[in-house]
């Protein structure tokens, strides 16, 4: 792990952030700077994300107290890029200060959008067409010692935002009744 020494004058400028979008292909043209600026909620964090997607599969990049923090890639992150979806669902987990989980997760061959590992809960965001039933519901059988929650979206636009959104109060209600049950199951 290492730390990066960084201009934040510089690097956080909304002309700097809309340059290292464009050259990262999976989301030019979906999603513009001031909308990662809303969902990261900070000029730092959105530098770090774009990093993140412009080093991965090298390199994992963190924002944390102030630092950029640069690691070796995790075995079992094996995702290139957060689609909308799993940005917003981010800043959710953020919001409720949990950061215990992992990303992209693998369990028995299936892959954990967001993971609490010792808690064996999953959490599990997207469109239908990304999320078919069948497939879940498969993944679930299979995954039967662990807890997902699914919060698919089903509107026209595979990656419909807003639909997240105005369930944002109900979604972090459910997470954090569930973490405080599982956490409840584990110390019996």
């Amino acid at each position: 792990m290492a730390e990066l020494e960084v201009d934040w004058n510089k690097v956080t400028t909304e002309e700097y952030l809309e340059k290292m979008l464009e050259d990262i292909p999976e989301l030019k043209g979906r999603i513009s700077v001031k909308e990662i600026l809303d969902l990261c909620r900070s000029k730092e964090r959105a530098f770090a994300y774009l990093l993140n997607l412009k080093l991965q599969p090298h390199a994992e990049v963190y924002y944390r107290s102030g630092q950029i923090v640069i690691r070796a890639p995790s075995k079992r992150r094996i995702s290139t890029y957060n689609t909308e979806l799993e940005l917003i669902m981010k800043r959710f987990l953020e919001d409720l200060r949990l950061t215990n989980y992992e990303f992209q997760y693998e369990v028995k061959g299936y892959i954990l959008d967001f993971a609490f590992p010792d808690l064996k809960l999953a959490i599990e965001v997207g469109h239908v067409r990304w999320h078919p039933e069948e497939r879940d519901k498969k993944k679930e059988k299979a995954l039967s010692d662990w807890k997902i929650l699914w919060f698919n979206v089903n509107s026209p636009n595979v990656n419909s935002p807003e639909e997240l959104k105005e369930r944002e109060e109900e979604i972090k209600r459910t997470i954090k009744e569930e973490i405080k049950e599982r956490t409840r199951m584990l110390r019996q």
